[in-house]
């Protein structure tokens, strides 16, 4: 099971993603600024007004700025995709090298365990690393079970309680 989540290809396609929306955003940025560059010719040539000349300007700005964020926000989206995706063997890894534990012990703890909270009435909680990497990696199987192929002696039941 934990091979088969390692070879899921959806980071790559995530990083792919953000890069065809960045060259989107930079493609717009760009044609923009060329709009702002002829407004002055076109305010030259009579073609607009010096107010018509402001407004262009004044939206054209909005514009790119608004663009530039967007664009700094997926370049960090981006940038956190990639540092996710250099840890996404590690976690995997983790859990292989423990599976067929029978015995808790430190170094087993010390890897998979984030904290344990004690309440009061002995109740407590394990909080486990990597939760969130190994649930979207199951969210993702089961999305695309019908489409991904089985792997081998892995039936889909099996998959969603590995």
């Amino acid at each position: 099971m934990l091979d088969y989540i390692a070879s899921l290809p959806e980071q790559e396609r995530r990083i792919i993603n953000y890069d065809a929306q960045m060259t989107a955003l930079e493609n717009e940025i760009k044609r923009y600024q060329d709009l702002k560059i002829n407004l002055y010719s076109d305010m030259a040539d009579g073609v607009i007004s010096r107010e018509e000349y402001k407004e262009f300007h004044a939206g054209y700005d909005h514009r790119i700025a608004d663009r530039q964020r967007q664009l700094g926000k997926l370049k960090d989206e981006r940038s956190q995709a990639m540092e996710n995706s250099s840890g996404n063997i590690e976690w995997i890894e983790q859990f292989k090298k423990y599976r067929h534990l029978t015995e808790l012990d430190r170094e087993c703890i010390v890897h998979l365990i984030e904290k344990i909270l004690i309440y009061d009435g002995k109740r407590i909680e394990v909080c486990f690393r990597y939760r969130d990497e190994l649930e979207n990696a199951l969210q993702y199987i089961e999305r695309f079970e019908d489409v991904l192929p089985a792997e081998e002696g892995v039936t889909i039941p099996e998959r969603r309680n590995a």
